[in-house]
C-alpha cells in the first residue's frame, strides 16, 4: 500500500539536496544552472530514502535503485563536465529572471526553479517509489520493461557521447546531422522518456500502476513541451540548415531522411 507520509519524506529528502545546491549557487559560483547537474542525485535520492525508510531491499528494489543510481550518475557527470567547462550561466536562467519581479530575486530563485525542480524530481521519481512500496509480481513485464529501459539508456549514452564529440570537433554553429541524428533530431531525449516508461511497465501489476505512469507523464512534458525540446530547438534554429533538417527529420519518431 502506498503511504503518503513516506512520499512526503522522499520529497523532504530531494528539498535537502536541492538546498545544497542552492548554497552552492551562492556561496561558491554565482551561477543557478548548477541545478541541472543535481536533477539526477535529486531522483536518485527521493528513491533510495524511499527503500531506506520502507526496509524492503527486494531484488526487484535493488535492480530498480540500481537502475536509477547509473542513469543519474551518468547524468550528472556528463551535465556536471559541461557546466565545470562553460563559464556563462545558461541563458534559459537569464530568461526567467528577466521576467520576475526585481525584489528578492535569490529567494524567488530558491522557491520557483530549485524547490519547484525538487518537487518535479519527486514526481518524476514516482514509478521508482511505486515499484518500492508495492513490490509488484514478477513476469514477463518486468523483463521487457528492463529491456526497454536499457534500451533508452544505450539511446542517450550514445546519443550524449556523439554530441559531445562533434562539439569537440567542429565549431559551435555546424549542425550534427550524422550518427544517430540523421535518424532522429533528439534522440538523447527519446532515450530518456523511453527509460522511465520501462520502469512504469515493471509496474504493470500493481493497482497503482497509474501514479507510477503520472511519473513517466511527467518527463515527458517536460522534454516534448518545457525545459527540454522547445528551448533546444531555439538554440539549433540559429545554426544554417536548420529548417531542410527539421522538415526531413522526426524530432522523436524516426524516420527515412529524405
Amino acid at each position: 500500500m502506498v503511504n503518503i507520509a513516506a512520499i512526503g519524506l522522499s520529497l523532504l529528502a530531494t528539498f535537502t539536496l536541492a538546498t545544497f545546491a542552492f548554497i552552492i549557487a551562492r556561496v561558491r559560483h554565482q551561477r543557478y544552472d548548477v541545478i541541472d547537474v543535481f536533477w539526477g542525485p535529486l531522483i536518485a535520492s527521493a528513491s533510495w530514502t524511499a527503500c531506506i525508510q520502507s526496509e524492503a531491499f527486494t531484488i526487484m528494489n535493488i535492480v530498480v535503485l540500481v537502475m536509477v543510481s547509473v542513469w543519474a550518475l551518468r547524468l550528472s557527470w556528463y551535465i556536471g563536465r559541461r557546466w565545470w567547462n562553460n563559464p556563462t550561466e545558461d541563458p534559459r536562467y537569464k530568461m526567467l529572471r528577466r521576467s520576475w519581479p526585481k525584489q528578492w530575486i535569490p529567494l524567488q530563485i530558491f522557491f520557483r526553479i530549485y524547490l519547484l525542480q525538487a518537487c518535479l524530481a519527486t514526481a518524476v521519481a514516482l514509478p521508482v517509489l511505486m515499484i518500492i512500496y508495492t513490490n509488484p509480481a514478477l513476469g514477463w513485464w518486468t523483463y521487457l520493461g528492463i529491456i526497454i529501459w536499457s534500451g533508452g539508456f544505450i539511446l542517450e549514452v550514445i546519443a550524449d557521447q556523439q554530441l559531445a564529440t562533434f562539439l569537440k570537433t567542429q565549431r559551435r554553429d555546424v549542425l550534427l546531422t550524422t550518427g544517430l541524428r540523421r535518424w532522429i533530431r533528439h534522440p538523447n531525449y527519446l532515450g530518456e522518456i523511453s527509460l522511465w516508461w520501462g520502469i512504469v511497465l515493471m509496474n504493470a501489476p500493481s493497482q497503482y500502476w497509474w501514479l507510477s505512469a503520472i511519473g513517466a507523464a511527467t518527463v515527458t512534458c517536460l522534454i516534448v513541451k518545457i525545459s527540454g525540446i522547445p528551448p533546444a530547438e531555439l538554440r539549433l534554429a540559429r545554426k544554417p540548415g536548420w529548417i531542410t533538417y527539421r522538415q526531413q527529420t522526426g524530432a522523436l519518431l524516426p524516420r527515412l531522411p529524405v
